[in-house]
């Protein structure tokens, strides 16, 4: 006669088992679904305009820069609560990575350090902007670069050519990063529609003493940054222009 005991017992190991493969299985799709929403989110950051132009109206899929910014925040916030359930229902199998097999101890194990020692190795090279780290960056600025439209610019005694010609030239934005620092404040908030008191004032609340002949470089190297992130200081174009 067949006991069947060992049946039901098994039987109840599995009911009891369930949830909790559920749950991870619920995890790992979660985990999934947000890193390519963060990726999709990401690439359309990537691409976005600067502040101070998104500002004006820009939008992709009928969402605007700041929605995609909050979007990219809270997938990422998933990602990583996620993340943080899924080491806990599976912490055994993590923590056996960390074991010798032979006497179940805990050791430095080679591949675990070299993950360690790779993360670190990204973390201090996007830092310090070394290459390949900074090439993401660079691009980045590229991209931001590109959607600046073309403005009148008043050529000033450092921008005059050999010839000593001077008054008004168009500019493109793609001219690069050096060409928006030779820009003055003035300049650049008559072409872009900033009010350029408004813009002096938000520079003096970071303690920043500015003028109309300032240029973008000089602000961005008295407050380390960039001279293409100046401009998202002065917040939405258009108020009270100069134009």
């Amino acid at each position: 006669m067949k006991v069947r005991a060992p049946e039901r017992a098994e039987g109840g190991e599995s009911a009891v088992r369930e949830p909790t493969r559920n749950l991870r299985s619920f995890t790992s799709v979660l985990i999934g679904a947000s890193a390519l929403a963060l990726a999709a989110s990401g690439v359309v950051l990537f691409i976005a305009p600067p502040g101070w132009l998104a500002n004006r109206g820009w939008s992709f899929l009928r969402l605007s820069k700041s929605q995609w910014q909050a979007l990219h925040a809270s997938f990422a916030a998933l990602v990583v609560a996620a993340g943080a359930l899924h080491a806990f229902l599976n912490r055994r199998p993590l923590i056996g990575y960390f074991r010798d097999r032979a006497n179940r101890r805990l050791v430095f194990a080679w591949p675990w350090v070299l993950a360690v020692a790779t993360a670190a190795l990204a973390a201090a090279g996007t830092v310090l902007e070394v290459p390949p780290f900074s090439s993401l960056r660079e691009a980045r600025e590229s991209m931001k670069e590109s959607w600046r439209p073309r403005v009148d610019v008043d050529v000033g005694p450092a921008d005059r050519g050999p010839f000593g010609a001077g008054g008004r030239e168009r500019r493109a934005g793609r001219g690069g990063p050096q060409g928006l620092g030779r820009m003055t404040l003035e300049a650049f908030c008559a072409g872009e529609g900033f009010d350029l008191e408004a813009a002096l004032g938000e520079l003096r609340k970071l303690g920043v003493e500015a003028d109309r002949t300032t240029t973008l470089r000089e602000v961005g190297d008295r407050l380390r940054i960039r001279p293409s992130e100046v401009p998202d200081l002065f917040g939405s174009p258009g108020e009270g222009s100069l134009r």
